[in-house]
């Protein structure tokens, strides 16, 4: 893969079009000349990523280079050989790109159009010492990123699962809880309502309720009696039909003393069709009959009282109340069947979505351990590549993830619960979502006394699609048998331990803006050179540089020089530094090594070597 050329339209660069060699390219010129536009104007034309920090200064200074209505567009070679135009302006965010046969798509995220880059400064170097974005780009271009996009592309679909079938689980949970509470209150009632029937009571409770309802029959006949004497042909007939409805209750307890009434009250129904004086006389008749057996059914019920209170007494408070609403509980545990059918339907749908949350939490840990594994691979053999340099790299496995401090900003109750989740967890190195797994498979086998927590708040959910990152641990040797982590090590020692690395990023070009900058000379001659001279021939690489021995030692096939007025830049020369006599070779003198009376000079004080 190459960039092949770059076109920029605007206010410092009118028309400026630049041509690229596919190996080694430096731009050089005095501050203020335009090199480093022309990185900027790559880097936005390319969609590559700009630190946070930086975007603002940025894009001031694309808006100086470009005005109001600027564009550039570039023309690249991808590594399948095929060749794209990309257009973007400075009013227009969008990507248009032009494939062979003139077709034309336009592009609003820069990754669709597959083509990689790195186009760096610096202070992006070495901001890879504090920033595990820039070294997971690292990583992730030396184990394959198409490879490792579509690993984390499976992670996330398989995340974004556990979280769908979470919000399910949590709504069928709930439903599973509402029954199960239901279910049990019922049959506790129901336990206890057998319990009575055991002990007969609810039978005797049956039968104390028929007494008291037949008591207050009888203690009202003898006034519905007397009534039938006084003007008893104006009331017969609404007293027949009352007395005709059966107004007693059958019962076993009282049987006897009932039947005695029950016979008067037939005798003075069977003269209902006689004559009205005999009527009259067979209800004065009854009334002596049946205020005796009234006396005698009240002597019967006192004991029977008696009997059913002492039985009841014994009773718990609970129980006495079940007793006296048996007959409503009854009513109510008549759907108990039904509703424990529900009841186990709902608990066996829980159970299988519980099973299949803790499959998925496992394959994602499988894709985020399959991660690790391309990337340490990838990153050993590269490692070994380094030996020379002095830089070692390795993978760090279960770092956190870079969405994880914005989730617990936004989502604190969800932390918490997440936070409670991993305390629990035996082993610190395990992935959170093998500990959260594990606990779907805990309520599983206890859906009633099991730990539920992860229901416990909707915020939670947003944690199942997030997962732990790898992070590249990268340590430069600073003295003989002593290594020290990138993040202890000084700006220009960052900078010696990241640059052998990028130099062998081989899958695309390689941008860097004054790549000299924190490294000396020596350096530069013996380790920086060399690897430039070696790397080349595999990959791109642009650099603006005001190092001679950069340029020189590294034999660029493109030397460009820049100059510029402060409104508007130009380019002086441009070519291959091949011999005293090339158009470049002034350029480089003059910019690079001081002119020729400078050169001059360091040849007299040096001499000639091998003399």
């Amino acid at each position: 893969a190459s960039i092949i050329g770059i076109n920029i339209k605007g206010e410092y660069f009118t028309d400026f079009w630049v041509e690229f060699s596919p190996h080694c390219n430096v731009l050089m010129g005095v501050n203020g000349s335009g090199k480093t536009a022309v990185l900027e104007c790559l880097r936005y034309v390319l969609g590559a990523d700009i630190p946070e920090a930086r975007r603002q200064q940025v894009r001031e200074h694309l808006e100086f280079i470009l005005g109001p209505a600027g564009s550039v567009q570039v023309l690249v070679k991808r590594i399948d050989g095929s060749k794209l135009l990309i257009h973007r302006s400075i009013s227009n965010s969008d990507f248009e790109v032009w494939f062979s046969g003139d077709r034309k798509e336009i592009f609003r995220n820069f990754d669709a159009i597959d083509f990689p880059t790195h186009i760096l400064g610096w202070h992006e170097i070495e901001r890879a010492a504090e920033d595990a974005n820039i070294r997971r780009i690292y990583m992730d271009t030396i184990a394959g990123s198409s490879r490792i996009k579509t690993i984390e592309r499976d992670v996330k679909r398989l995340a974004d699962k556990v979280r769908e079938k979470h919000a399910i689980a949590a709504s069928r949970y709930s439903v599973f809880r509402d029954l199960n509470d239901r279910a049990v209150a019922l049959e506790e009632r129901r336990k206890g309502l057998q319990e009575l029937d055991d002990a007969d009571l609810i039978q005797l409770h049956q039968e104390y309720e028929a007494a008291i309802q037949n008591a207050e029959v009888v203690r009202n006949l003898p006034r519905l009696l007397e009534k039938t004497t006084d003007n008893w042909s104006d009331r017969w007939n609404s007293l027949w039909a009352e007395l005709q409805e059966e107004p007693f209750v059958k019962q076993t307890k009282l049987a006897e003393a009932i039947q005695a009434i029950e016979s008067e009250l037939d005798r003075v129904f069977e003269t209902s069709n006689d004559s009205s004086n005999h009527l009259q006389q067979a209800v004065i008749d009854s009334q002596a009959a049946i205020e005796e057996s009234k006396e005698k059914f009240e002597t019967e019920f006192a004991a029977f009282k008696s009997e059913y209170e002492q039985a009841v007494s014994t009773l718990a408070s609970d129980k006495r109340k079940l007793l006296k609403s048996h007959q409503s509980v009854a009513e109510e545990t008549a759907g108990l069947t039904a509703l424990q059918r529900e009841r186990d339907a709902a608990r066996s749908e829980v159970e299988t979505l519980l099973s299949e949350l803790t499959e998925l939490c496992t394959q994602v840990c499988e894709k985020l351990d399959e991660r690790t594994r391309v990337r340490s691979e990838a990153i050993s053999l590269f490692s070994k590549g380094l030996d020379k340099t002095g830089v070692s790299l390795t993978v760090e496995s279960m770092k956190p993830g870079a969405s994880l401090q914005q989730l617990r900003g936004t989502y604190r109750e969800g932390a918490q619960i997440f936070d409670t989740i991993l305390s629990g967890a035996r082993d610190t190195s395990t992935r959170h979502h093998a500990s959260i797994g594990a606990k779907y498979e805990e309520l599983r086998r206890d859906l009633v006394d099991g730990n539920s927590i992860f229901f416990s708040h909707p915020e939670f959910a947003f944690y199942l699609t997030y997962f732990e990152d790898d992070d590249l641990h990268i340590t430069l040797e600073v003295g003989p048998g002593v290594e020290k982590s990138i993040d202890q090590l000084s700006a220009g020692q960052r900078c010696t331990a990241i640059f052998p690395l990028l130099l062998k990023l081989q899958s695309m070009p390689l941008v860097v803006d004054q790549p000299e900058d924190n490294l000396d000379n020596r350096h530069i001659a013996s380790s920086i050179a060399p690897e430039i001279l070696s790397d080349k021939r595999s990959r791109q690489m642009i650099f603006t540089s005001h190092n001679a021995n950069l340029v020189v030692l590294s034999d660029a096939e493109m030397i460009i020089s820049f100059e510029g007025d402060g409104s508007k830049g130009w380019i002086e020369n441009a070519g291959f530094l091949a011999t005293r006599d090339s158009a470049i070779t002034n350029d480089v003198l003059e910019v690079l090594d001081g002119g020729q009376q400078a050169l001059e000079l360091r040849y007299k004080k040096y001499g000639k070597f091998g003399t």
